[in-house]
């Protein structure tokens, strides 16, 4: 596990600094258009979650972004869960959430599809237990996932992905288990 969490932070700190030496020797090409704000590049996109058996799970997370470059988008939103284990008193999650996506290159398959690198940061209210005090309390849980996906367009402005990730917190209390792999709908104006 150690050696995936190297890995992917090579990985994340390689694509980082592509990003910022691109950036660098762009600088005395940019041209008026691109440097005023478009409201064409923002994005809309997020999830809906609905899970019902041993777990009941209900939630969402709505998103918005924006179109830094070509390749880079960065966003935020907030996110609610309604969790019941089976057995169990159900609960509430709930957080603001933010990401960056870079769009690493066109697969083969049609021109719509791409290969992404993503970070997504939560900082989510969830009950925790505390052991040295025997009591259930909420608490604010911070989860920092680096990894990458895939994206496929399915109408005009309209891509749905699948994501998988590696927290690189490791807190013991997160509401998401890692690696995580999640998918959603995006929709661009």
């Amino acid at each position: 596990m150690k050696l995936l969490i190297r890995i992917v932070l090579i990985l994340a700190i390689a694509l980082t600094s592509s990003v910022t030496l691109h950036a660098q020797s762009d600088n005395s090409k940019v041209d008026k258009k691109q440097a005023e704000f478009d409201g064409s590049r923002w994005v809309f996109g997020g999830n809906v979650s609905a899970v019902f058996g041993n777990v009941t799970l209900v939630g969402a997370n709505p998103s918005v972004g924006y179109r830094l470059t070509q390749k880079l988008t960065a966003g935020a939103g907030g996110m609610y869960y309604y969790w019941k284990p089976a057995g169990f008193g159900g609960t509430s999650v709930y957080g603001p959430t933010s990401y960056m996506r870079l769009n690493i290159g066109q697969s083969l398959l049609t021109d719509g599809d791409r290969l992404f690198a993503q970070t997504d940061y939560y900082v989510l209210n969830t009950r925790v237990y505390n052991v040295i005090d025997d009591e259930i309390r909420r608490e604010w849980v911070q989860q920092f996932f680096v990894g990458g996906g895939y994206y496929m367009q399915i109408g005009q402005n309209v891509f749905a992905g699948i994501t998988v990730q590696v927290d690189l917190i490791q807190d013991p209390n997160s509401f998401f288990q890692s690696p995580f792999i999640g998918g959603g709908i995006s929709v661009g104006l």
